[in-house]
């Protein structure tokens, strides 16, 4: 799918975390518990890294520039419920991590299918909206400060 130029930095974080979200998703099919510690550590390091700078680049940059043109988005109350939710199960992980327990295989696939989900409908419903009601102009501008997060990759 062609995305705006404004929204591809944004969409190049999403390939990489839904490659992180098949990983935990699949995590019962390792077959070994040192394959799980390695996606597990693999993971936090992605969220810490990289994921929670993406983020924020949505919760503080897009989302209210969304806003000045659509008003009382239940997209945008979506997105936010839902980067809460993925954030609470991060803590959880970490909390689990931090006292040497590993988290149940339910867990894991369940954050990252909803991982998953939420990148998913970004892409497919929120980004073509986003370009559909913000200016062209305003657009360009956002990908100025998109491209300017040091951990970017490529």
């Amino acid at each position: 799918m062609k995305r705006h130029e404004s929204l591809q930095e944004l969409s190049r974080d999403h390939f990489f975390a839904l490659v992180q979200a098949k990983d935990l998703k699949e995590i019962g099919m390792a077959g070994n518990h040192k394959k799980s510690i390695e996606i597990i550590e693999k993971f936090i390091d992605f969220w810490t890294n990289e994921l929670q700078n993406h983020f924020r680049e949505e919760e503080e940059i897009l989302f209210p520039v969304f806003t000045i043109y659509e008003k009382n988005s239940d997209e945008i109350i979506q997105l936010l419920l839902e980067h809460l939710e993925i954030r609470s199960k991060i803590y959880d992980l970490n909390c689990s991590l931090e006292v040497g327990i590993l988290p149940e295989t339910e867990f894991l696939n369940k954050l990252g299918n909803l991982l998953h989900d939420h990148i998913r409908f970004e892409e497919r419903e929120f980004f073509p909206l986003a370009e559909q009601k913000i200016p062209e102009k305003v657009l360009f501008k956002l990908s100025k400060l998109f491209a300017k997060r040091p951990d970017r990759k490529g």
